[in-house]
């Protein structure tokens, strides 16, 4: 380690993502979501925040382990499925997407955006029938 580290950081403050980060093994960003993600881990709002952060960054398979859990707690929001089954669909786990999306729709029959992300995940599987359906309820 540095001069002035010890195993928790500078003078004995920092935290390991600090010495993590000397040695070129996290990104001050990757380090930056984990604190947040502890901090947060009591705030329901605060986490659907994180995990939607964790989707624009397309760090997916965070995504979908926090909406896993918020849609756990939450199970009759439809955004919380939405989103969850569009993370799912970028993770390639389609079958697991199609059942949140389903979810969604079932939850909220005029969620447009929830319509589209299941129209495109039967596209990605081959299901052109199920997802010209899936749009055609998007656009009514």
């Amino acid at each position: 380690l540095p001069p002035g580290f010890d195993v928790v950081g500078p003078a004995g403050s920092g935290t390991f993502c600090d010495v993590w980060q000397l040695r070129g093994l996290k990104s001050k960003t990757s380090c930056a979501f984990k604190r947040l993600r502890n901090e947060w881990r009591g705030n329901a709002a605060a986490r659907v925040t994180l995990a939607d952060v964790y989707a624009q960054s397309k760090r997916w398979s965070d995504a979908v382990a926090l909406y896993q859990e918020m849609v756990q707690a939450d199970s009759q929001n439809a955004r919380l499925w939405n989103n969850y089954g569009a993370a799912l669909t970028e993770t390639g786990q389609h079958a697991q997407a199609i059942a949140a999306l389903e979810t969604a729709v079932r939850l909220d029959p005029k969620f447009k955006e929830a319509w589209i992300n299941l129209g495109n995940t039967y596209q990605r599987t081959g299901d052109s029938a199920r997802a010209a359906a899936a749009f055609a309820n998007a656009k009514s």
